[in-house]
């Protein structure tokens, strides 16, 4: 499945701002050129305990993918730095504790 060109857009204007952030350019570590491709689609790095085996589901990082236009060097960007994950609903255990009191307290009232 192809990347959108809104994820594109997104993708590109995330990794420009943090690199102007830090005061750098993208440049290949390799040959020196300054022109890449983004990959079209995004990957992830599965993460694991011990060597030997692969664990299917377990943590990994999302990244975002681009090749170096000349070499095809590759580099890999955190998908989560860059500001490109669905941000985490935070559960508050406190509310849900108040939600299900308020609902025995209804119950015994009734």
């Amino acid at each position: 499945m192809a990347l959108s060109d809104e994820i594109k857009k997104k993708v590109q204007e995330n990794l420009n701002k943090k690199l102007q952030e830090k005061g750098r350019t993208l440049s290949c570590s390799v040959c020196g050129n300054n022109n890449f491709i983004l990959a079209d689609g995004f990957t992830n790095d599965l993460l694991q305990d011990h060597f030997g085996g692969l664990v299917i589901g377990g943590p990994a990082i999302p990244e975002v993918v681009v090749v170096c236009s000349h070499c095809g060097h590759i580099l890999k960007f955190s998908a989560g730095v860059l500001g490109l994950l669905p941000e985490k609903k935070e559960e508050n255990p406190e509310e849900e504790k108040k939600d299900t009191t308020d609902n025995v307290e209804k119950n015994d009232k009734e």
